[in-house]
């Protein structure tokens, strides 16, 4: 179990890094801002079990909107949450890489599937809602869409970029 926790932690923290540096792959990089380091996070279920609740907490305040970092350092943000299985649920934040129908130059939701070495082999573009209160992050997203549930969950979440389609960790 700590093996699959650990791979799944890898595999989120790789995902996430290859989103973060998808629009910029300059080997020079800015420290990632407080933002970039996740303190906690969970999936939780409504009662009815139709809607999942995504969270995750950082050490700084989440932008809106994308900031210096995003746009001239990283490119992409992306924080996962990951089922052990390479299934994921991910919130991404990538200006100039139109990927999504819902706020694609904003926060907007994936799902994908992660090979063993952590790249990208599918990801879809599903409807959620994405608040920010904060340093924290939230996604509620139906269960018939989301490819992780609270049960299927291996947390922590993690806060990523894609470098060649596969998952960093952010510098």
């Amino acid at each position: 179990m700590t093996k699959k926790v650990l791979v799944a932690t890898s595999l989120t923290a790789i995902f996430v890094v290859s989103m973060l540096f998808a629009g910029s792959l300059t080997p020079a990089f800015a420290p990632p801002p407080p933002y970039g380091t996740v303190t906690g996070g969970s999936v939780t279920s409504n009662p009815a079990g139709n809607v999942y609740t995504f969270t995750v907490t950082t050490s700084g305040k989440i932008p809106h909107v994308p900031d210096t970092y995003i746009t001239t350092t990283a490119g992409l943000v992306a924080y996962g949450w990951l089922d052990g299985s390479g299934n994921a649920v991910v919130v991404a934040i990538h200006p100039g890489a139109v990927d999504s129908t819902q706020n694609p130059n904003n926060w907007h939701p994936h799902t994908a599937t992660l090979d063993g070495s952590g790249c990208v082999t599918s990801l879809s573009d599903p409807q959620g809602g994405v608040a920010i209160k904060g340093s924290t992050l939230s996604l509620q997203m139906r269960a018939s869409v989301a490819t992780v549930s609270p049960s299927t969950f291996s947390g922590p979440p993690a806060a990523f970029t894609l470098v060649g389609g596969c998952v960093a960790s952010l510098p």
